[in-house]
């Protein structure tokens, strides 16, 4: 046995000692011992038939080591945003939540381990910090302030964790983040398309992120594009496949605005990507990056008239859904929609500057009872009112709504500065943009990015925004 142990397993701490052989042989008997002990007690749950405590036992060494190792920290992460399970039923206890508090735990101990590299508080900690007084504010002249508990805890816990995220991503070469998150989007759209496929054209597939899939799609569709138009010639091959299969994915769950908005962010990646503009003032990968948008254009059009030939009936379904929006009879969910909405406007209506308070909305009949009237509302009970904006323009009113908005703006607004900064890595710079712009968008027609899972999957592009200073790699 070596004389010492690299430090850099003990996490590049300055100044740490080294380890004696003796010091080293006690850290491995300590380490049996405790994986020993760890062990039975997981076996002594197992046999009581308390298979949960058992699991969750027999994780907390994982947990631990993933704790000690930003980057396993960090990966961690991205791969639980899809992963849509509920450990305990009906409960707000998720994988992606679970997955948070790790996130946090090992930006805590990196934290204590190197605190001379703490900085002051990362950009838009302003905006979450206005947003959480906002909150507070409205609760105060909330119909029912107890359930205003819950809404302010969720937003607390999303700044948390982004400044987690802001603190463990300069473990990451820059451009990781989003490579990493691309490529398992890849790999989930393989088994949302492939259920699809199977299923004929039926099956809303969303592989393991049920209902949140297609947010997940919507966002990384721009990241594979960007990668594939900014490589260089001969290379890039990959990406393309790549974002087809996204494309596939998001196909396949047959989500009307994922698909419209997806659409939406291809375009404009291929109109930032095909201009020349200080990022791309090579000729060469210009023309380059404009060849490969016409062919995207012919292949398309291809697909296009050959599914329209031979696969109608595998698109029969999503066609059909889309048919439902262009009527003047809206039906099915744009309906229930509809319903949502107008009970947000008359809560609005009724309390204009500071809502109904937070976290009431879900029993907003219980305030207007006049909501029981359309039968329409048995179906929707208890939800949100699937719009951002709306949501919170109901339950906060002006003062909620514009520092809500203000948080979104700020983000688009660092998004755009980082674009237009000189340096290589344009094309994950767009994508970064497109993606920003997609989520401001988003917030007015559906997308609860401040809530539940979808909240995770919007505090990882706004660290990365947040953090983009550093220059991202050539794709």
């Amino acid at each position: 046995m070596s004389q010492a142990v690299d430090s850099s397993l003990l996490g590049n701490t300055p100044g740490h000692p080294n380890l004696s052989a003796s010091g080293g042989s006690r850290l491995v008997s300590s380490i049996v011992i405790a994986l020993a002990l760890t062990g039975a007690a997981a076996a002594v749950f197992f046999v009581r038939d308390r298979d949960m405590l058992g699991y969750a036992t027999l994780a907390v060494p994982i947990i631990i080591g993933v704790v000690c190792h930003p980057r396993l920290a960090l990966y961690q992460f991205i791969f639980s945003l899809f992963v849509g399970i509920v450990v305990i039923p009906e409960s707000a206890v998720s994988v992606v939540l679970l997955s948070a508090l790790v996130l946090i735990a090992a930006a805590a101990l990196d934290l204590a381990l190197k605190p001379e590299q703490a900085k002051s508080f990362p950009a838009l900690s302003a905006n979450y910090i206005a947003l959480l007084a906002a909150l507070f504010l409205t609760a105060l002249f909330a119909f029912e302030p107890s359930q205003s508990i819950r809404s302010i805890t969720r937003v607390g816990v999303v700044f948390v964790t982004f400044l987690a995220l802001v603190r463990l991503l300069r473990y990451f070469r820059t451009g990781e983040a989003l490579r990493v998150y691309f490529l398992a989007a890849t790999a989930h759209a393989v088994f949302a398309a492939g259920a699809f496929i199977a299923s004929g054209g039926q099956l809303r597939s969303f592989a393991f992120a049920p209902a949140i899939l297609d947010d997940l799609l919507l966002l990384a569709l721009p990241v594979g594009l960007a990668l594939y138009l900014g490589a260089r010639a001969g290379e890039g091959r990959w990406y393309a496949l790549g974002a087809v299969i996204v494309f596939a994915g998001l196909i396949a769950t047959q989500s009307r605005a994922a698909l419209m908005f997806g659409l939406l962010g291809s375009s404009l990646v291929m109109y930032f990507m095909t201009r020349r503009t200080a990022q791309f003032q090579n000729s060469i990968q210009l023309a380059l990056a404009r060849s490969r948008v016409r062919g995207i254009f012919l292949v398309t059009g291809a697909c296009v008239l050959l599914s329209l030939v031979f696969l109608s009936d595998l698109f029969a379904g999503i066609a059909e859904r889309f048919e439902r929006i262009i009527t003047t009879d809206p039906g099915g969910t744009f309906k229930l929609r509809l319903i949502l909405w107008k009970g947000a406007l008359l809560a609005f209506w009724d309390n204009p500057l500071f809502g109904i308070g937070p976290g009431n909305f879900t029993s907003i009949h219980n305030i207007y009872s006049q909501m029981h009237m359309d039968p329409g509302w048995y179906w929707v009970r208890g939800l949100s009112a699937t719009s951002l904006f709306m949501h919170y323009l109901a339950e906060t009113g002006m003062v909620g709504t514009v520092i809500m908005l203000s948080l979104f703006v700020k983000q688009l607004r660092l998004a755009r500065a980082g674009l237009q900064k000189l340096g290589t890595g344009g094309g994950l710079r767009v994508a970064l943009y497109v993606i920003s712009f997609l989520v401001l968008l988003t917030t007015i027609f559906e997308a609860g990015w401040l809530w539940g899972h979808a909240s995770m999957i919007a505090v990882l592009f706004f660290a990365i925004i947040s953090s983009q200073s550093r220059t991202l790699s050539t794709p």
